[in-house]
This record gives structure tokens, C-alpha cells and sequence, in this order.
């Protein structure tokens, strides 16, 4: 009977998703978040963001993808709804210290703006942000990510190895990788 009373959405997120708890509508984000989000992303190919509204697209970070298992990807760019979606389902782990709101979109020939919208693949992810190269590295070699990158004022650099090695084939993360992942994590 108490699932019932957490509202259609959060009870199919419970019974589809195998949450344990939802986040209630009083958590919902800021739609100036999601609109900026949704510019910036479309203007750059991609934004950070911190759930308090900062974006991090200047800051002098790493920013990694930690989060596999909660990581979307999605054919075009995300819209609205998405996006609420999104940061809604993993409030918590967005708003946990030096967590961010990760997009990145790409099209087949490199940059998003290089073909039509449809053909953009988006990706959305909790990132973690760190000012060291080598912490950024060891978190995308333990979540198996393909990348991380480097938010500095002269834009967005991907860095995609370290010392001739990449740091992962960003296939899915499960089981043992998953593991992996967690320690990495520090949990």
C-alpha cells in the first residue's frame, strides 16, 4: 500500500527500475537548470552542470563519467522531458560533493552540429569533477570510460588515453567491471 502513495511515476520507477526510493516532485529541478542545460548542450555539444546551477564548462576539471549503470544515451538531443527525467531519477547521486550533471553529444562525423539532429547521439551521466589529471585518469580506467575531459576557458579538450594507453573501451559496466567501478568510486 505505500507504493501507492508515491505517485504513478516514482511506483513504475520502483517496480521497472527496482529503485528503492524516489525522489519527490519538492526535488524536482529547477527549470532554468534544464533550460540552460539544454542550450548549452546544444550550443557546445555538451555541458556540466552542478545541480545548484553552476556550470562547470569553464572551471579547470576533469570531468569523468562514474555512474555507468545510470548513464542514458539517447538518438538526437535530449529534450526537456529527458533531461527532468534524468536529473530527477539520480538527484541524490548529482547533488553528492564533486558530482556534476554530464552531457555529451557527437554525430557520426565528430561534432553535433555536423549532420542532421537526428543523427546526434547524446549521451547524459553523473560525472565526477577533480582539478587532477591523474585522479580523472584512475576513475576512467576503473568505470572502463572511453574518455574523460578537461573543462578549461579555452573550451572543452577529450582526452582519450594516458601515456599511449586508452583508459577503457566504454562497453557496458557489470558484474566484476561493476565491482571495479565501485571500489573505484570509493564505496
Amino acid at each position: 500500500m505505500a507504493a501507492r502513495r508515491l505517485g504513478r511515476s516514482c511506483l513504475t520507477a520502483v517496480l521497472l527500475l527496482g529503485l528503492t526510493a524516489c525522489v519527490t516532485n519538492a526535488n524536482a529541478p529547477q527549470p532554468s537548470l534544464v533550460a540552460n542545460v539544454l542550450t548549452a548542450t546544444r550550443k557546445n555539444c555538451g555541458a556540466t552542470y552542478t545541480l545548484d546551477g553552476y556550470d562547470r564548462g569553464q572551471a579547470n576539471v576533469y570531468a569523468v563519467g562514474i555512474y555507468p549503470e545510470a548513464g542514458v544515451i539517447l538518438r538526437g538531443f535530449p529534450d526537456q522531458a529527458a533531461l527532468a527525467g534524468f536529473i530527477h531519477a539520480h538527484a541524490t547521486l548529482l547533488s553528492a560533493p564533486g558530482n556534476a550533471l554530464g552531457t555529451f553529444c557527437e554525430s557520426k562525423r565528430g561534432d553535433c552540429h555536423k549532420g542532421e539532429s537526428t543523427a546526434v547521439t547524446c549521451y547524459l551521466d553523473v560525472s565526477r569533477l577533480t582539478p587532477n589529471l591523474a585522479e580523472a585518469a584512475r576513475l576512467a580506467r576503473g568505470c572502463n570510460q572511453k574518455s574523460i575531459a578537461f573543462l578549461g576557458t579555452h573550451g572543452i579538450e577529450i582526452i582519450d588515453k594516458q601515456a599511449g594507453q586508452p583508459f577503457g573501451d566504454g562497453l557496458p559496466v557489470a558484474g566484476s567491471r561493476l565491482a571495479t567501478c565501485r571500489t573505484a568510486r570509493g564505496e
